[in-house]
């Protein structure tokens, strides 16, 4: 893999930087040039593990979801050649763990997220539960990092990337103590690889059809909050319903005349206000006991993503998601966990099985946003 890395490395950093991202870093003589250690950080760019291992100028085994690694895209080939370990999401996954832990036995560098998943908006999101026993667990150096402007150059909802600079900064090492308190180490990690939107350095970021993908977060109007009713075109979002009209930047603000509404609190806008709701159709609920219902869908596999397993509508009530059509039923109690996969996919996982839901004409946020609500 060294090897490997050498060969391609300068002319991988030359196509991105003509592609779609110039990538920069500092402090990658802080991570060991040999032996075992662990690289943490934030994560808003799909790039992200072939950005650090690119920075970094060392292969790095990451801790990947194993949807992220089902492809035969160069990406996923490149991240498999480079030893990338699989996760099954929702689950203490054991097998992954291991490894990991032999990676890192072997004296090869390995690589979390400690988010577990992508920001929609840039700003940080919680850890996920077991990251510092992890950290004690593998009980070796650890590399914080902080990737910046990733959130602008390609943001997870975006279906195009811009162009523009990303830069990774990695930080000295730290060793814990396998007795280290693990609210001390988890304090550490998220004051380590914080990048909250609009601190510190921002560089220029280009591109065109800025509004595409923007429906998926934004499944109501910000302005009047009605469902569906927003309007992609190059750029620009509109609403069908009140007729306001904004455009898309490349700081990621909804701009309409002097006014600039930044996505995040767009976003917080439509989510507290169905939160508050708990469903799109309050006269729907109370007639039929229907919280949302989908356009035309299909089910599959979760782990077989090419059996489909039905077609029809999604109807969500009270207590349970059903697929109109056919017998597929599940109860809300029965739900372990409920993920959005990549820019678009539902995932629902039971003690059973695991299931994706393919829903083209609605939005992924809203139905996990739904379902969070009613599993709750």
């Amino acid at each position: 893999m060294k090897r490997t890395l050498r060969v391609i490395r300068w002319p991988l950093l030359w196509w991105t930087r003509f592609r779609s991202a110039r990538i920069t870093w500092t402090g990658a003589e802080n991570v060991p040039r040999e032996g075992p250690v662990l690289v943490l950080s934030n994560h808003v760019n799909e790039l992200d593990p072939a950005m650090l291992i690119l920075s970094a100028n060392r292969p790095i085994q990451f801790l990947a979801t194993q949807t992220l690694l089902r492809d035969n895209g160069p990406r996923a080939r490149l991240l498999r050649h480079f030893g990338t370990v699989p996760k099954k999401k929702f689950t203490a996954d054991t097998r992954a763990v291991r490894t990991l832990k032999g990676w890192a036995e072997a004296g090869g560098a390995v690589g979390v997220f400690p988010e577990g998943e992508r920001s929609w908006d840039g700003r940080p999101l919680p850890l996920i539960p077991g990251i510092e026993k992890l950290i004690r667990m593998l009980n070796t150096p650890v590399v914080t990092a902080r990737i910046q402007n990733g959130e602008r150059q390609a943001p997870r909802w975006a279906r195009f990337m811009r162009r523009g600079r990303v830069h990774v900064t990695f930080d000295p090492p730290h060793w814990f103590a396998r007795r280290e308190d693990p609210q001390v180490i988890r304090r550490w990690v998220e004051e380590r690889i914080a990048v909250r939107p609009g601190e510190g350095a921002a560089w220029p970021v280009k591109g065109g059809n800025l509004a595409a993908g923007l429906k998926n977060p934004l499944f109501a109007c910000p302005a009047c909050l009605v469902v569906e009713a927003l309007e992609e075109a190059g750029d620009a979002v509109h609403c069908s319903a009140c007729t306001a009209r904004w455009q898309v930047d490349t700081q990621n603000r909804l701009v309409s005349g002097e006014r600039a509404l930044p996505l995040a609190e767009a976003f917080d806008r439509v989510r507290e206000h169905f939160r508050a709701l708990s469903c799109t159709d309050p006269a729907a609920l109370e007639r039929e006991g229907v919280v949302v219902r989908s356009g035309s869908a299909r089910l599959r596999d979760g782990e077989d993503v090419d059996r489909v397993l039905g077609e029809g509508r999604f109807v969500l009530t009270r207590d349970r998601l059903t697929l109109d059509g056919t017998d597929w039923s599940v109860p809300l109690a029965a739900m372990r966990a409920v993920s959005v996969e990549m820019r678009d996919r539902l995932q629902v996982r039971t003690a059973e099985a695991l299931f994706e839901l393919d829903m083209p004409e609605d939005s992924a946020l809203k139905w996990a946003l739904f379902l969070e609500i009613w599993r709750g």
